[in-house]
């Protein structure tokens, strides 16, 4: 059976807090709401976070979000939210959830995660902002990796590009990188009406499971210095983009004539790995 969870203090919903407070999306952080809490629910519901993680919600906004994990989740939860406005809401949230619920009002992008590990695995969830998530998630996706795990909404077209496999369009440098530290899922798609104010694109929540075994940094480092090189000029063939380590190549049984889009992800590893060695 479940776990039963503590009842908080009744809530007001996300419109009422958004009334209460007087709050509007700033476009300059990229903010998005979503307000309807069947779909939130249902997010938490597909989100499959084990209940022994400790959750990183970045960017809760009007909190719900938060809400909803709160509610569906015995989780302890950190906030994470630059925007000064929503103090008084992480302050109600907080009162109502006082065992399971903190926030901190600083920027994610200088947030330091070991600060937060506490010897339980990391869950990351939040609706990063398309600005700066792809950024956000490079920083995070570097080993050493301090995630477990990561439910994340995204702009749909990067979150193709981060599950994206050889041959597909979107196949590429932040493909390899990503998936060789983590295993990529589609949940759902949503389209800009689900959000107020509505975004200009459609959007997609992925979950990242940590691979049991990543690469280590420096083997990591190395994959993303010969991408970097092979997908500079992604339509030239291997012998003129890694034209210094044809002699890796040869070793491997690797094509030169060959595009970096028609390399698989272990081969690029395998590249890596024997030109870590020279």
């Amino acid at each position: 059976m479940p776990p039963t969870l503590p009842q908080p203090h009744p809530l007001p919903t996300v419109a009422a807090i958004i009334r209460q407070h007087g709050l509007s999306a700033n476009k300059n952080l990229g903010q998005h709401f979503l307000l309807n809490p069947s779909l939130l629910e249902k997010i938490v519901a597909v989100a499959g976070i084990p209940p022994q993680a400790q959750v990183v919600e970045i960017g809760p906004g009007p909190g719900g979000l938060t809400q909803a994990l709160l509610k569906l989740l015995p989780n302890p939860v950190v906030a994470i939210e630059r925007d000064q406005r929503l103090l008084p809401v992480l302050q109600q949230l907080q009162a109502a959830y006082p065992a399971r619920f903190s926030f901190r009002l600083t920027d994610a992008m200088t947030l330091d995660l070991g600060e937060l590990a506490d010897k339980k695995p990391l869950w990351i969830v939040g609706n990063l902002p398309y600005n700066v998530g792809t950024a956000m998630l490079a920083r995070w996706l570097t080993p050493p990796l301090l995630l477990a795990g990561a439910v994340v909404m995204l702009q749909k077209e990067v979150a193709e590009r981060m599950g994206a496999s050889p041959g597909d369009a979107g196949y590429g440098r932040l493909s390899l990188l990503t998936q060789a530290v983590v295993g990529v899922e589609k949940l759902m798609d949503l389209s800009p009406q689900a959000f107020t104010p509505p975004p200009k694109v459609h959007s997609r929540l992925i979950r990242l499971i940590s691979h049991a075994s990543p690469p280590s940094p420096d083997l990591f480092a190395c994959l993303a210095r010969i991408t970097a090189m092979a997908f500079q000029q992604r339509r030239k063939k291997l012998k003129t983009t890694l034209a210094s380590h044809l002699p890796a190549m040869e070793t491997l049984g690797i094509n030169p004539d060959r595009r970096p889009e028609e390399l698989s992800l272990a081969e690029f590893l395998a590249l890596a790995h024997r030109i870590s060695q020279e």
